[in-house]
């Protein structure tokens, strides 16, 4: 069984952590976007030398493109379109992803991967905790990313993080290209999980908080906080998403 990470970065100091939780516990593969930010990112690498792949793409992928130009939404494709390109050039059984902000807890890869084993699913999800910049633990996401549960502001919207997917790579080479659609405002997580979720419905969430999501905006933490309690006084604190 082999397990590749994923890691689209641009060399910001979070990147040590966010390696330090994959460790050697799978294969890590940095991609840098664009040459300029080769050196920053293979210095952290070496100086930080666990199981990794480095890539060095010649041009920046996360910035806006000529397609939407002409389109009031920003455009920012962030790490998505090296998210929808790389599984093809991967062989290992398992493909997950890890921003360069964020990190796993120590049992997040094997607890994946032991999920989709043990129930025969194609595919999984985890939950996922909030932090503050520094790291530390602020409360659990319990309004937003949940998979086959909606998120609080809208019963239509279903939400699985980037970071909290975990796929069989031969899945997950069939759905990819999702997370990659130049006219789509739609952002890529949400995408794969459109399409995953009905090219490939038998998966399911481990029901762990395992991953650990950075907020790097103050109003972020008030915009979770208000979705938990409403949250909360919806299913009177009776999460149907948690593990028991």
């Amino acid at each position: 069984m082999s397990v590749a990470v994923i890691t689209p970065t641009i060399g910001t100091d979070y990147l040590v952590q966010a390696m330090q939780s994959v460790g050697t516990k799978a294969e890590h593969w940095i991609i840098a976007d664009g040459v300029a930010y080769a050196n920053g990112v293979a210095s952290r690498i070496q100086a930080h030398p666990y199981n990794q792949r480095f890539i060095v793409l010649p041009e920046n992928t996360g910035t806006p493109t000529k397609w939407f130009r002409d389109l009031p939404y920003p455009g920012f494709f962030n790490g998505y379109r090296i998210n929808a390109a790389i599984p093809f050039l991967i062989s290992a059984d398992y493909t997950i992803f890890l921003d360069e902000d964020n990190f796993f807890d120590e049992d997040h890869i094997e607890s994946m991967v032991k999920a989709i084993e043990d129930n025969g699913w194609d595919w999984c999800y985890s939950l996922r905790k909030i932090v503050d910049k520094e790291g530390n633990f602020l409360f659990n996401d319990d309004c937003d990313s949940l998979g086959r549960w909606p998120v609080y502001k809208d019963d239509t919207d279903h939400l699985v993080d980037m970071n909290c997917y975990c796929f069989k790579t031969e899945a997950l080479a069939q759905v990819c290209h999702s997370m990659y659609h130049p006219r789509d405002t739609l952002a890529g997580d949400r995408r794969l999980y459109l399409l995953a979720s009905s090219s490939f419905p038998n998966f399911g969430c481990t029901g762990k908080y395992t991953v650990n999501y950075r907020l790097t905006r103050p109003d972020q933490e008030k915009w979770f906080s208000k979705g938990n309690a409403l949250t909360m006084k919806q299913y009177k604190g009776e999460f149907p998403w948690r593990a028991e």
